[in-house]
């Protein structure tokens, strides 16, 4: 088994659900939305090894982004994220 991040809808234009599943409970556990160049656009809190965010991609610039699940300074898994 693996740690498992679905983001719905994709691409995107107004919001998108983060949903996840990891295989242990995160340290510290953070969703990070980052731009192409790495910096950190919107961080979000993960409660628990299961559930659900919703991100606001409306003052995002259209583009792709990277959305990392991380337990302190580890990311457990990472998928990318298209902002029309």
């Amino acid at each position: 088994m693996q740690n498992v991040i679905l983001i719905a809808p994709n691409p995107t234009q107004t919001w998108a659900t983060v949903t996840y599943a990891l295989l242990e409970e995160p340290i510290n556990g953070r969703i990070l939305v980052k731009d192409l160049f790495g910096r950190v656009v919107t961080t979000e809190r993960m409660n628990g090894s299961q559930g659900q965010v919703v991100i606001d991609t409306r003052s995002l610039s259209k583009g792709v982004y990277v959305v990392e699940c991380t337990s302190g300074p580890e990311v457990l898994r990472s998928e990318r994220l298209i902002v029309q």
